[in-house]
């Protein structure tokens, strides 16, 4: 470790408290045995990062979690969702912002879930006329990008003063969670855009009357009709 890193940890209070500790076990290392040392560091480290450890219990129960209920087609299901990959990441990443507002992420986080669903529905090789489920996963998406965005309007932020004190600019926290969430939307919306190739290429093979043309586009043009005045997706 260099001294610039010993220095940052220094000013944490975690750290101070932490090489605190490890002093007073070097200095009294002559004076207790072994195992009284290691159960002292074990006690010290959990007190220290106790709401790291309890964070991570609860994604690793949140991850081992096999069946979620979900409301789909106007019907309560029992169904496994899960975020893997990149998705997963940028999720893991929103999720920091929760605290600001507890209700918008858990209303975002759920129309994802709904969106994943339909997804999966949509990747199977057996589905006949998908485009009322693509049309359901635009909203979901939608609905769920819009929850997401309005964290931001919770978010502390520098006064205008404070900000003109010094010469280097910093991003804020609604830059980063506003970047975040058009970060996910890309991503999202690109699944749904992939999909709908393929079922143009079948709609162009095998038409029917229950098929018609999937207007998505990389542009994310849309019809006019298609938004509401507050929507921001």
């Amino acid at each position: 470790m260099d001294s610039l890193n010993a220095a940052k940890l220094f000013d944490k209070p975690d750290g101070k408290m932490l090489i605190s500790i490890c002093l007073v076990l070097i200095f009294s290392a002559q004076y207790l045995d072994t195992n009284t040392i290691f159960m002292i560091s074990i006690i010290s480290y959990i007190f220290i990062y106790y709401k790291q450890i309890l964070e991570t219990v609860g994604e690793f129960k949140k991850g081992n979690a096999k069946v979620e209920k979900i409301i789909y087609n106007d019907r309560k299901m029992n169904k496994s969702v899960s975020f893997h990959g990149e998705l997963g990441e940028i999720l893991h990443r929103l999720k920091k912002y929760r605290k600001y507002n507890k209700s918008s992420y858990d209303e975002g986080y759920k129309y994802m879930k709904m969106f994943m669903y339909v997804i999966n529905d949509l990747e199977r090789n057996d589905i006949a006329h998908p485009k009322q489920y693509l049309e359901n996963g635009q909203l979901y998406l939608k609905q769920g990008m819009n929850s997401f965005q309005s964290i931001t309007v919770s978010l502390p932020e520098d006064k205008y003063i404070g900000s003109l004190k010094y010469t280097k600019v910093t991003k804020t926290l609604s830059e980063d969670c506003g970047k975040i969430c058009k970060e996910l939307y890309k991503h999202c919306y690109y699944l749904l855009y992939n999909l709908s190739m393929r079922f143009n290429e079948d709609f162009l093979e095998n038409p029917d009357i229950y098929k018609s043309e999937i207007n998505l586009n990389t542009d994310h043009v849309e019809a006019a009709n298609t938004f509401h005045a507050m929507d921001l997706y």
